[in-house]
């Protein structure tokens, strides 16, 4: 049986919506530590030394032109440390928003495959079934990601490749194309089951384990 995985839709979607809102929230620091900050501080200074020396009749004037707040006289002074806070939180959002959207692009045009005689990895290298040795999915429950291990042309060592159902929709056929196909141990995990059969996605409860356990419950009351 033949199978494709290609870029999830909703991982796209969720990817984006992430790199959004880091990105948003590092510009909005940084508009703060930039403008709103400084700003607010020459207003209470201006408003503060206006007061003193009886002449609050201009600031009114002063605030307009300068884009003050109109009454600042509740506001604190922002420090130097508040100021520079800012670009402290910027610094991380933005790189987290930016690499978000790196990953994307790394893995937007990227597929797996299989067909009757082996698996294409997401680098594009062809692995035939006889060659693969070893599918760890201790990962697989919780990430959707399992390892496949496989002989290399040359060398002795196993080479490894992924497939990843949390990026990739149809991952889980991809997956269960290999198990069927290649004689290879299957470590931290039990063979996968054709999601026509009724297999749950990765991540997912199995529900008729849960409506089993609601049976044997059931029966011994």
């Amino acid at each position: 049986m033949a199978a494709n995985a290609s870029v999830s839709r909703q991982w796209v979607v969720r990817m984006v919506i992430t790199s959004v809102l880091f990105i948003g929230f590092g510009l909005w620091c940084i508009y703060d530590g930039t403008v709103t900050y400084p700003r607010g501080n020459a207003a209470i200074k201006a408003f503060k030394s206006l007061q003193q020396e009886d002449r609050m009749e201009e600031y009114p004037a002063l605030a307009q032109q300068q884009g003050w707040p109109e009454d600042p006289s509740h506001a604190e002074l922002k420090s130097e440390w508040d100021i520079r806070t800012q670009f402290i939180m910027a610094a991380p959002c933005l790189l987290i928003g930016v690499a978000s959207l790196v990953r994307i692009l790394l893995s937007t045009g990227r597929t797996m495959a299989t067909d009757e005689s082996g698996f294409q990895t997401l680098k594009g290298r062809r692995v035939p079934y006889d060659r693969i040795r070893r599918i760890d999915k201790k990962k697989w429950d919780r990430k959707g990601i399992a390892d496949v291990f496989y002989e290399p042309d040359s060398g002795n060592d196993l080479e490894r490749t992924r497939v990843d159902a949390w990026i990739f929709a149809g991952g889980e056929e991809i997956l269960k194309d290999i198990e069927e196909n290649a004689q290879a141990e299957i470590v931290g995990g039990t063979p996968e089951k054709s999601l026509e059969d009724g297999a749950t996605q990765p991540g997912e409860p199995d529900v008729s384990e849960s409506d089993e356990a609601k049976n044997t419950e059931t029966s011994a009351s």
